[in-house]
């Protein structure tokens, strides 16, 4: 029974995070519904020691680790959009026409930092002709 109201309650807050309005969250200044790059990676990176997950955004803009260029997709209040799971970034990317293309891992030389990238594919409308 617990295990059940746990998973309603990761579950709502999951569609709690993609119900927000999303076309003004920003990744380094630039509107998330106004990327035009075909592909976009994210990259998941977390500390065995630690529960905390961190999320970047590639999209070809080039990545920083702090500061301005840091991959991170923020509220229009500068606040970090933050993501309960890898899986709520999976059903945001794929709700915002995203196709998710493959996955690999990195693990630093101590094996205790993983760094999960995730490929998407923009799915684009072909006109008819």
């Amino acid at each position: 029974m617990n295990k059940l109201f746990v998973s309603l309650i990761f579950g709502f807050l999951s569609l709690m995070i993609n119900a927000q309005p999303s076309e003004n969250y920003t990744i380094d200044g630039i509107k998330f519904s106004e990327i035009v790059s075909n592909y976009v990676q994210v990259i998941v990176t977390n500390n065995v020691h630690s529960t905390r997950v961190y999320m970047q955004f590639d999209f070809g803009q080039g990545i920083k680790y702090l500061g301005k260029g840091s991959g991170r997709m923020v509220y229009p209040t500068g606040e970090e959009v933050k993501f309960n799971s890898i899986i709520t970034v999976l059903n945001f990317m794929t709700s915002h026409g995203y196709e998710y293309i493959d996955k690999d891992v990195v693990i630093d030389k101590t094996m205790s930092i993983y760094h999960h990238h995730h490929l998407f594919k923009k799915n684009r409308i072909k006109p008819k002709i």
